[in-house]
């Protein structure tokens, strides 16, 4: 091994075992990176074109070197007339060696690429996986057979991470930055989930003004300005600018209480009776009953609610809910069946 290979391979990221659909996302991921570091992605992923053989086939060990070794070796070059003079003269001879150079260059470079991702797939695959392939001489063909056979196996938990995605907002992320944080983090982990985009790009743009504008009056202004956009720039131009924000209000202003806003005296009324009827509500609540509004959280599903818990007993559920999860479900499965379609 050269001392390049060397130097090029210790960059690399340590890429797991491929063992199946179990981890076969992970692999992917890890196995492009290291595809793109070395040079070979374009060959595995057939934006390269294999060059075509030189014919008639040379290698740098055989090849013409120049004029004379050309006249020698190709007939065509080597030809006189009646009086003794080559028909082909020396200019057009340099030519061609020049081209049967470039040839050999071009299809021993491409070989030399495409044995190298195959050595870097063979040698992250599993021996039982290895065994089953039926392309193992090419590595587009070999790394198209295991999308084909595994990348599937994202889909189960594709709803899962949907689910998640759906569920953020102000309340789930109190903070701002933090919420930020949370809705890239999770659309990243869902195209890696489906190694495939899944909502619009400018979708995710969206979804940080969308979130951001329940943090009233925080970012009124910086929202202001999207409001006369005919379309959202980029997702993290727009993550930029509301970070940008945050940096001078990093904390989300209260309301004003009563002591810092100067009331008439309707108004003192009226704060005087909203406080006597909650006094007398107060009274009349039995000792025993907790004051606190807190949700327990359920050792079955882990998350805080009050009641039996759904996950534990599904035909428990409201008719209702069932129908707007299976709807939801539905819309999934035809959002999943339109990829894999696409992808055809």
């Amino acid at each position: 091994m050269s001392t390049s290979d060397s130097n090029s391979n210790s960059n690399l990221a340590k890429c797991p075992t491929l063992k199946g659909k179990e981890n076969y996302t992970e692999w992917a991921e890890i196995m492009k990176s290291n595809l793109l570091t070395t040079g070979c992605w374009d060959i595995v992923s057939g934006v390269e074109i294999a060059p075509p053989r030189p014919e008639p086939f040379y290698t740098s060990r055989n090849r013409p070197t120049g004029v004379r070794s050309l006249r020698q070796t190709e007939a065509e070059y080597g030809r006189r007339n009646r009086a003794g003079i080559y028909t082909r003269n020396e200019e057009s001879c340099k030519e061609r060696v020049q081209e049967i150079k470039d040839q050999v260059n071009g299809y021993e470079s491409h070989t030399q690429l495409k044995e190298k991702a195959k050595n870097l797939m063979m040698g992250s695959i599993s021996k039982d996986i290895w065994q089953q392939r039926v392309n193992k001489e090419d590595p587009a063909a070999l790394w198209e057979e295991l999308q084909n056979d595994y990348r599937k196996a994202g889909v189960p938990e594709l709803g899962k991470e949907l689910a998640k995605y759906a569920d953020m907002n102000h309340i789930t992320y109190p903070n701002p930055q933090k919420l930020l944080n949370a809705l890239k983090t999770q659309h990243s982990k869902i195209e890696v989930t489906l190694n495939a985009a899944v909502f619009h790009p400018k979708y995710l743009s969206w979804r940080y003004i969308h979130e951001m504008s329940k943090f009233k009056p925080l970012f009124d202004i910086p929202l202001a300005q999207y409001d006369i956009l005919e379309e959202y720039p980029p997702s993290d131009e727009v993550k930029r600018a509301l970070e940008a924000h945050l940096v001078n209000h990093p904390n989300v202003p209260k309301k004003p209480t009563v002591e810092d806003t100067p009331l008439t005296a309707s108004a003192n009324a009226n704060v005087a009776q909203s406080n006597n009827k909650k006094r007398k509500r107060n009274e009349n609540k039995p000792a025993d009953q907790s004051s606190s509004t807190e949700k327990p959280t359920c050792p079955d599903c882990d998350k805080a609610h009050h009641g039996q818990c759904w996950v534990k007993n599904p035909e428990k559920m409201p008719q209702n809910l069932r129908k707007k999860l299976a709807k939801r479900h539905k819309q999934l499965e035809e959002l999943l069946k339109g990829k894999n379609n696409a992808a055809q």
